[in-house]
């Protein structure tokens, strides 16, 4: 999705310093998911374990140079796919539906993937181990709801 909104929109600017417009509009969507969400609704980050999911990733190890680098490219990673997932819901949802609405719409949607993902997370949770290994699962199987909600993919399957 980003790189299709780069494509449309074109270059903020000469020299990469910062965002794409790409980047900087789904930042947005999720800004304004989020804030929908704030008033007393369910927010996308509780519906996916996005806020425990960041926070065993911080808690990953920074011993040395490649663990350090993994850990940033999987805070990356899970920015990216928030990012693509709350312009998904967005995309999804009816003007004027609050932050729950506009999940369970979302959801609606995909929901044999969103219960594989939910059922996944949990045994994650559960069984207590979180390293590198089950994050990089569970960013991959979050990932994957991306994928399940493009137009291609439901109007398809």
């Amino acid at each position: 999705m980003i790189g299709r909104l780069d494509a449309a929109i074109g270059p903020l600017k000469q020299r990469r310093r910062g965002h794409t417009a790409g980047e900087v509009l789904v930042g947005i969507a999720a800004a304004q998911l989020a804030a929908a969400a704030g008033n007393g609704d369910p927010a996308l980050d509780e519906y996916l374990k996005l806020d425990w999911l960041r926070a065993r990733i911080l808690d990953l190890p920074r011993d040395d140079r490649w663990q350090s680098l993994a850990r940033a490219a999987l805070r990356e990673d899970l920015h990216v796919v928030h990012s693509a997932i709350a312009a998904e819901v967005l995309r999804n949802s009816t003007p004027g539906a609050r932050g729950h609405e506009q999940v369970a719409g979302w959801v609606e949607t995909i929901e044999a993937a969103t219960n594989r993902c939910l059922r996944l997370l949990s045994d994650i949770i559960n069984s207590g181990r979180v390293d590198l290994a089950t994050i990089s699962v569970a960013l991959r199987e979050i990932r994957s709801l991306v994928q399940a909600s493009t137009p291609e993919t439901v109007s398809s399957g």
